[in-house]
Protein backbone atom coordinates (compact mmCIF):
# COMPACT_ATOMS: atom_id res chain seq x y z
CA UNK A 1 0.00 0.00 0.00
CA UNK A 2 2.85 2.52 0.54
CA UNK A 3 3.54 2.49 -3.21
CA UNK A 4 -0.14 3.20 -3.95
CA UNK A 5 -0.16 6.07 -1.45
CA UNK A 6 2.92 7.59 -3.10
CA UNK A 7 1.36 7.25 -6.57
CA UNK A 8 -1.93 8.83 -5.45
CA UNK A 9 -0.13 11.64 -3.63
CA UNK A 10 1.96 12.34 -6.74
CA UNK A 11 -1.22 12.82 -8.81
CA UNK A 12 -2.67 15.44 -6.46
CA UNK A 13 -1.90 19.14 -7.12
CA UNK A 14 -0.33 19.54 -3.63
CA UNK A 15 -2.24 22.69 -2.74
CA UNK A 16 -2.82 21.34 0.82
CA UNK A 17 -6.04 23.39 0.74
CA UNK A 18 -8.18 21.00 2.81
CA UNK A 19 -11.13 21.33 0.40
CA UNK A 20 -11.18 17.52 0.33
CA UNK A 21 -11.76 17.65 4.14
CA UNK A 22 -8.35 16.08 4.86
CA UNK A 23 -5.50 18.09 6.46
CA UNK A 24 -3.04 17.42 3.63
CA UNK A 25 -2.95 15.98 0.13
CA UNK A 26 -1.04 13.02 1.55
CA UNK A 27 -3.76 12.33 4.13
CA UNK A 28 -6.29 12.30 1.30
CA UNK A 29 -4.08 9.87 -0.64
CA UNK A 30 -3.90 7.57 2.40
CA UNK A 31 -7.70 7.64 2.75
CA UNK A 32 -8.17 6.79 -0.94
CA UNK A 33 -5.64 3.95 -0.71
CA UNK A 34 -7.59 2.52 2.25
CA UNK A 35 -10.90 2.88 0.34
CA UNK A 36 -12.08 5.45 2.90
CA UNK A 37 -12.48 8.31 0.41
CA UNK A 38 -13.64 8.62 -3.20
CA UNK A 39 -11.35 10.09 -5.90
CA UNK A 40 -13.52 13.14 -6.58
CA UNK A 41 -12.89 15.36 -3.54
CA UNK A 42 -10.13 17.58 -4.99
CA UNK A 43 -11.64 20.72 -6.58
CA UNK A 44 -8.24 22.20 -7.51
CA UNK A 45 -7.37 18.99 -9.34
CA UNK A 46 -10.61 19.06 -11.30
CA UNK A 47 -11.89 16.34 -13.59
CA UNK A 48 -8.45 15.46 -14.98
CA UNK A 49 -7.01 14.61 -11.56
CA UNK A 50 -10.18 12.78 -10.55
CA UNK A 51 -9.98 10.63 -13.70
CA UNK A 52 -6.31 9.77 -13.08
CA UNK A 53 -7.04 8.90 -9.43
CA UNK A 54 -10.04 6.76 -10.40
CA UNK A 55 -8.00 4.93 -13.05
CA UNK A 56 -5.21 4.19 -10.58
CA UNK A 57 -7.72 2.95 -7.99
CA UNK A 58 -9.67 1.02 -10.62
CA UNK A 59 -12.86 2.81 -9.59
CA UNK A 60 -15.53 4.46 -11.72
CA UNK A 61 -15.14 8.20 -12.34
CA UNK A 62 -17.40 10.54 -10.36
CA UNK A 63 -18.27 14.21 -10.73
CA UNK A 64 -15.91 16.48 -8.80
CA UNK A 65 -17.58 17.75 -5.63
CA UNK A 66 -17.03 21.47 -6.38
CA UNK A 67 -16.19 23.53 -9.46
CA UNK A 68 -12.50 24.05 -10.14
CA UNK A 69 -11.52 27.37 -8.51
CA UNK A 70 -9.45 30.02 -10.24
CA UNK A 71 -5.77 29.84 -9.40
CA UNK A 72 -5.16 32.39 -6.66
CA UNK A 73 -2.44 33.50 -4.29
CA UNK A 74 -2.59 35.31 -0.96
CA UNK A 75 -1.78 39.01 -0.83
CA UNK A 76 -1.12 40.93 2.37
CA UNK A 77 -2.05 44.61 2.61
CA UNK A 78 1.09 45.84 4.31
CA UNK A 79 -0.59 49.01 5.54
CA UNK A 80 -2.95 46.95 7.69
CA UNK A 81 -0.56 44.14 8.71
CA UNK A 82 0.16 44.30 12.47
CA UNK A 83 2.75 41.50 12.52
CA UNK A 84 0.75 39.19 14.80
CA UNK A 85 2.09 36.06 12.97
CA UNK A 86 -1.30 34.28 13.22
CA UNK A 87 -1.33 33.76 9.45
CA UNK A 88 1.87 31.73 9.49
CA UNK A 89 0.59 28.76 11.51
CA UNK A 90 -1.97 27.42 9.01
CA UNK A 91 0.22 27.97 5.92
CA UNK A 92 1.13 24.49 4.63
CA UNK A 93 4.19 25.67 2.70
CA UNK A 94 5.56 28.39 5.01
CA UNK A 95 5.17 30.95 2.22
CA UNK A 96 4.35 33.82 4.58
CA UNK A 97 7.49 35.50 5.82
CA UNK A 98 7.83 37.99 8.62
CA UNK A 99 8.39 38.07 12.34
CA UNK A 100 6.35 39.22 15.29
CA UNK A 101 5.51 42.93 15.12
CA UNK A 102 6.89 43.19 11.57
CA UNK A 103 5.10 43.40 8.23
CA UNK A 104 4.54 40.05 6.55
CA UNK A 105 4.86 39.15 2.88
CA UNK A 106 3.86 36.18 0.74
CA UNK A 107 6.39 34.31 -1.39
CA UNK A 108 4.37 34.00 -4.59
CA UNK A 109 6.12 30.89 -5.95
CA UNK A 110 5.48 29.01 -2.70
CA UNK A 111 1.82 30.03 -2.25
CA UNK A 112 -0.58 27.23 -3.22
CA UNK A 113 -3.65 29.45 -3.01
CA UNK A 114 -5.21 27.35 -0.24
CA UNK A 115 -6.63 30.42 1.55
CA UNK A 116 -6.11 28.94 5.02
CA UNK A 117 -4.38 32.12 6.19
CA UNK A 118 -7.32 34.43 5.43
CA UNK A 119 -9.63 33.66 8.39
CA UNK A 120 -6.77 33.93 10.92
CA UNK A 121 -6.02 37.61 10.26
CA UNK A 122 -7.46 39.94 12.94
CA UNK A 123 -7.25 42.98 10.64
CA UNK A 124 -8.57 41.29 7.50
CA UNK A 125 -5.47 42.39 5.61
CA UNK A 126 -5.08 39.10 3.68
CA UNK A 127 -6.96 38.69 0.41
CA UNK A 128 -6.96 35.90 -2.13
CA UNK A 129 -6.23 37.31 -5.56
CA UNK A 130 -6.57 35.66 -8.96
CA UNK A 131 -3.29 35.38 -10.78
CA UNK A 132 -3.08 37.43 -13.97
CA UNK A 133 -3.76 35.47 -17.18
CA UNK A 134 -0.07 35.31 -18.08
CA UNK A 135 0.66 33.58 -14.75
CA UNK A 136 -2.28 31.20 -14.88
CA UNK A 137 -0.90 27.78 -15.63
CA UNK A 138 -4.15 26.36 -16.88
CA UNK A 139 -6.26 24.08 -14.79
CA UNK A 140 -4.93 23.49 -11.27
CA UNK A 141 -4.28 19.89 -12.19
CA UNK A 142 -2.14 21.20 -15.03
CA UNK A 143 0.06 23.35 -12.82
CA UNK A 144 2.99 21.22 -13.83
CA UNK A 145 4.93 18.50 -12.14
CA UNK A 146 7.72 20.87 -11.10
CA UNK A 147 5.34 23.20 -9.23
CA UNK A 148 3.43 20.36 -7.56
CA UNK A 149 6.70 18.68 -6.57
CA UNK A 150 7.97 21.99 -5.16
CA UNK A 151 4.78 22.48 -3.07
CA UNK A 152 4.93 18.85 -1.96
CA UNK A 153 8.52 19.26 -0.78
CA UNK A 154 7.64 22.43 1.14
CA UNK A 155 4.67 20.74 2.83
CA UNK A 156 6.77 17.67 3.66
CA UNK A 157 9.54 19.81 5.13
CA UNK A 158 7.00 21.64 7.31
CA UNK A 159 5.48 18.34 8.53
CA UNK A 160 8.93 16.99 9.36
CA UNK A 161 9.75 20.06 11.45
CA UNK A 162 6.63 19.59 13.58
CA UNK A 163 7.27 17.18 16.45
CA UNK A 164 4.12 15.12 15.95
CA UNK A 165 0.81 15.83 14.24
CA UNK A 166 -0.99 14.37 17.28
CA UNK A 167 0.79 16.78 19.62
CA UNK A 168 0.75 20.29 18.14
CA UNK A 169 3.01 22.89 19.72
CA UNK A 170 1.56 24.58 22.77
CA UNK A 171 -0.35 27.71 21.76
CA UNK A 172 0.66 31.07 23.13
CA UNK A 173 -1.47 32.04 26.16
CA UNK A 174 -4.67 33.60 24.83
CA UNK A 175 -4.51 36.61 27.15
CA UNK A 176 -0.95 37.44 26.13
CA UNK A 177 -1.81 37.00 22.45
CA UNK A 178 -4.92 39.15 22.86
CA UNK A 179 -2.89 41.91 24.52
CA UNK A 180 -0.29 41.79 21.73
CA UNK A 181 -2.96 42.04 19.05
CA UNK A 182 -4.79 44.87 20.83
CA UNK A 183 -1.52 46.78 21.24
CA UNK A 184 -0.69 46.29 17.57
CA UNK A 185 -4.17 47.39 16.52
CA UNK A 186 -3.84 50.49 18.71
CA UNK A 187 -0.48 51.31 17.06
CA UNK A 188 -2.23 51.11 13.68
CA UNK A 189 -5.07 53.35 14.89
CA UNK A 190 -7.83 50.74 14.94
CA UNK A 191 -10.64 51.34 17.41
CA UNK A 192 -12.74 48.66 19.06
CA UNK A 193 -16.24 48.54 17.64
CA UNK A 194 -18.77 49.89 20.05
CA UNK A 195 -21.33 47.22 20.92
Amino acid sequence: MPDLIEQLDALLPQTQCQRCTYPTCRDYAVAMARSQAPPNLCPPGGTGTMQRLADLLDRPPLPVTEPVPERQIARIDEADCIGCTLCQAPCPTDCIIGTAKAIHRVLEADCTGCGLCVPTCPTDCIRMQDLPPDKQTGLWSGIGTDTATHWQALARRRRERQPCSDAPPAPRPRRALKREIEAALARKGYQKNAT
